[in-house]
């Protein structure tokens, strides 16, 4: 067995080396941007951390003095955008060159994720999903939704009422209602549906299957050829068992909307109009194909980005008890104490608002995105891009710019209120470039009317019905959360204790009375 796996070591050495070696030969006249120094063969592999790595990539453009720092895995360049000039620039100003996904073997091949809208390398199929999504998920579409969301939301604040000890929980279970209800029309009743397990459970896969650097058959994908039983072969087992999880989600919840379609039950949601639309004229497989694919991509971008958002909001409001306080003077003063805010109150609650905002720039929940790549050799600044570089945007790097963001590192609602008050955009919540979480160019996220809008009600239920304030130890002292997040393609915060409770008793009956009213949706 050692001199099996020795020879084994030996070839995957030697067809290494031949793969790498052309890539990393000096080609272009111009450099790379600037790094930390290379070792041959490995390039950089010893110094990208495991955890973090968006705080690297900052500290790396510190280092050496450039906004566009590079390193290189095994002949790959990786080329980091760590300011709003070099992601506009690039991303946006050059979007042709740098809309395309790079090959990401374990996520998008073996587990099968590559089909979908976030990851698709083929622009064709790009187009096509945006064709489908902007039509569904547009501004004014999105409001369609809204009942959706203000039903499961106010929903959660009575699973909070009755048990508040488990807040992430009941975060996980409303997010993933509302993305089934918009999607599939499909009600969840119970934290035992199948669906909020195996929702929950493809989220987990697809954050450890895209963590950049993470697998080595990413940067070696010739092992994705590896049989499973060979020693070091072991994430082809785990691939295995992550696909099905990920095509039973793709798959069984569109094949129940064309079965209640066929008996006349199905609800109005996404998948089911354009199944409609679809079945109007000859039916097309492909565009079929199109929809489902399209329906399982809002739960793969929309769930864990919109747990993490939601969760970060709660964490700073614990933070930021002053921050409560003015919000509930906001929420008072429009709303009022006998109902519970709506989407209608939207424009006359900025500061509740520039929260949504400050959050989404505060704790941006994918520090780095996913990765784009090059489609063909460029320059910039005096440095060159080769064809086929991974390029990421630093979102971490841009939301704490001191140069656009007065103290960054400080929770501050305000800095998006003009003196008087008044919100600087009057939907309030609008994107703008505090925001860069929802990504950039070709790429940006077509969900994000649906994700504001969900962070929205978030706010505004919770701050309106509840204070949040430190639990206690047993000596009565405040327990403090651990401020290092879970890092991955999308950063969670640690969970953490804290008591919520209602803010009076006549809060508590408006919110249980506002429930329901919407239990026969």
């Amino acid at each position: 067995m050692l001199l099996t796996s020795t020879f084994l070591l030996l070839a995957i050495f030697i067809i290494s080396a031949v793969i790498i070696l052309p890539r990393i030969l000096p080609k272009h006249s111009l450099p790379l941007p600037p790094g930390p120094p290379k070792l041959p063969l490995i390039g950089n592999v010893h110094q990208i951390p495991t955890k973090d790595e968006h705080i690297t990539f900052l500290q790396w453009s510190k280092q050496y003095a450039s906004d566009v720092v590079c390193a290189t895995v095994f002949g790959q360049p990786l080329v980091v955008l760590n300011s709003k000039e070099a992601v506009m620039d690039l991303m946006e100003r050059r979007a042709p060159i740098y809309a395309a996904r790079p090959r990401m073997v374990m996520c998008g091949e073996l587990v099968g994720i590559g089909g979908s809208v976030a990851l698709t390398a083929d622009m064709n199929r790009h187009r096509h999903f945006r064709r489908l999504l902007t039509a569904a998920l547009n501004p004014r579409a999105s409001q369609d939704y809204w009942p959706s969301q203000m039903k499961e939301s106010r929903e959660m604040m009575v699973r909070l009422l009755d048990d508040p000890t488990m807040l992430e929980d009941h975060i996980k279970r409303t997010v993933v209602a509302v993305i089934f209800l918009v999607c599939h029309g499909y009600q969840i009743r119970s934290n035992d549906d199948y669906y909020i397990w195996l929702g929950n459970k493809v989220m987990q896969n697809f954050a450890k299957a895209a963590a950049p650097g993470a697998w080595l058959v990413d940067f070696l994908p010739f092992l994705r050829f590896i049989p499973a039983w060979v020693p070091g072969a072991g994430f082809q087992k785990i691939a295995a068992e992550w696909r099905q999880e990920w095509f039973d989600l793709l798959e069984k919840p569109i094949n129940m909307v064309k079965a209640n379609m066929a008996a006349g039950t199905a609800k109005p949601s996404f998948s089911s109009r354009l199944l409609e639309a679809n079945a109007a004229g000859a039916r097309d497989k492909k565009e079929d194909d199109l929809i489902m694919w399209a329906s399982g991509s809002l739960y793969s971008a929309g769930a864990d980005t919109s747990v993490s958002a939601i969760h970060s909001f709660y964490l700073e409001m614990l933070l930021h008890p002053e921050i409560q306080a003015k919000a509930q003077a906001e929420l008072d003063r429009v709303v009022g104490k006998d109902r519970m805010p709506t989407f209608d109150d939207m424009a006359l609650l900025p500061y509740c608002g520039a929260i949504v905002k400050e959050v989404f720039r505060r704790r941006p929940v994918a520090p780095l995105a996913i990765p784009h790549t090059s489609r063909e050799d460029d320059t910039y600044k005096g440095f060159t891009i080769p064809k086929g570089s991974m390029v990421m945007g630093n979102i971490y790097a841009l939301n704490m710019d001191p140069t656009v963001f007065g103290k960054p590192e400080e929770f501050n609602p305000e800095r998006y209120l003009a003196p008087t008050g008044e919100p600087q955009n009057p939907a309030g919540i609008n994107r703008d470039i505090g925001s860069w979480c929802f990504g950039f160019g070709r790429r940006l996220c077509p969900g994000e009317n649906i994700a504001e809008a969900s962070l929205y009600m978030a706010v505004v239920n919770t701050l309106w019905g509840f204070n949040i304030k430190y639990s206690l130890d047993a000596d009565g002292k405040p327990i403090l959360p651990d401020m290092n997040y879970e890092q991955g393609v999308v950063s969670h915060p640690k969970d953490f204790k804290c008591d919520i409770g209602a803010r009076t008793p006549a809060h508590e009956e408006v919110m249980r009375t506002a429930a329901a009213e919407y239990a026969g949706m």
